[in-house]
């Protein structure tokens, strides 16, 4: 059974905040805790380089995503979940990666 690393509260909400409360896959607003019930996208941290191919919980290497981004790309690069999405009629998903730079 595969063990799943939890990141720190401290971080994913550091991280989310830096992300604008956005998808970094699909560009959704996401939430946690009562807001989601609005918003209707849970949210979560997510790893571009998925651990199993020896991704770290560096701050760099975490992004913020919807609940169903994150389990749609499971260990897939991101690379590989771009070609997924643009290939699959999934209206959910508008391709939106790496939009984080353009608040910055």
């Amino acid at each position: 059974m595969t063990r799943f690393r939890s990141v720190s509260s401290k971080l994913k909400r550091k991280i989310l905040t830096q992300d604008h409360w956005l998808c970094w896959y699909c560009g959704h607003e996401i939430a946690t805790g009562f807001l989601k019930m609005f918003i209707g996208r849970k949210a979560v941290v997510d790893h571009k380089i998925p651990v199993a191919w020896s991704g770290t919980d560096d701050e760099a290497n975490l992004v913020a995503a919807c609940y169903w981004c994150n389990r749609r790309k499971g260990a897939l690069s991101v690379e590989a979940y771009r070609e997924k999405l643009l290939h699959t009629n999934n209206a959910c998903c508008v391709v939106f990666f790496g939009e984080r730079d353009r608040y910055n």
